[in-house]
């Protein structure tokens, strides 16, 4: 399924870890919910200090949304439309949480719940933020346009499916089964060579997103160099 000269180049590109990312929480609030009940911080959070954060069972399902939307940067730029959108029906997201922080859900039921749930604003690469966040484990994973097109790229199959440079709502659970599948077995086999930094999903995942900017890292460019698949 996978591609050895695909794999073996994001193996070697070995970037470093993401760093605090996003919004600071707070101000992601002050800007779309208003005044809370709970305290957020006022500077951006990295993925280890948000898994922490929201596998606390004090930190109620409210928190982690807003948390991982603002770790997400959800709002950005002509984005902000889609945040306001979604968080005026923060209640739905909220009670799919729930449903996710007791690990009862498979990663496809996960997504069709988001998915049907039709959250005006909420497409698959910020719900799939939360379930990766909300989820006690560690193989539920964000699937946004770099993870998406680095597993496309990784297996030479159009695995996930796109509208312009977003993962399409066309997309469903059984999909995204696929997809985590695909970055386990990923980290299995960097397990087997002993590649410490790729051998869980979620260091997999991480490295995948790669860093934008005027300079790239190298497997963002890879990524952009060999887009769109040919078998498309």
């Amino acid at each position: 399924m996978l591609i050895e000269k695909n794999l073996s180049f994001f193996f070697a590109c070995d970037e470093p870890q993401q760093g605090n990312v996003g919004t600071p929480p707070k101000f992601w609030a002050d800007r779309f919910c208003g005044p809370l009940s709970f305290e957020l911080e006022d500077r951006k959070l990295d993925r280890r200090e948000l898994r922490k954060l929201c596998a606390d069972p004090a930190t109620s399902e409210l928190a982690i949304y807003v948390n991982v939307m603002a770790w997400g940067d959800q709002g950005r730029g002509v984005q902000r439309r889609h945040a306001a959108s979604a968080w005026a029906r923060h209640r739905d997201a909220c009670r799919i949480i729930r449903k996710l922080r007791t690990g009862g859900l498979t990663a496809a039921a996960a997504y069709d719940e988001f998915r049907t749930a039709d959250i005006l604003g909420l497409g698959p690469s910020f719900f799939t933020k939360l379930i990766a966040f909300a989820h006690p484990g560690n193989d539920r994973l964000i699937m946004d346009q770099w993870t998406g097109k680095s597993v496309n790229i990784l297996t030479r199959q159009g695995l996930v499916s796109f509208a312009g440079t977003s993962p399409s709502r066309k997309n469903c659970g059984q999909d995204y089964g696929k997809f985590c599948d695909v970055i386990g077995t990923v980290a299995a086999i960097a397990t087997t060579r002993g590649l410490s930094n790729f051998d869980t999903p979620w260091k997999v995942e991480e490295r995948m997103f790669s860093h934008g900017g005027r300079k790239k890292g190298p497997w963002r460019q890879y990524v952009i160099d060999n887009w769109p698949l040919d078998c498309r």
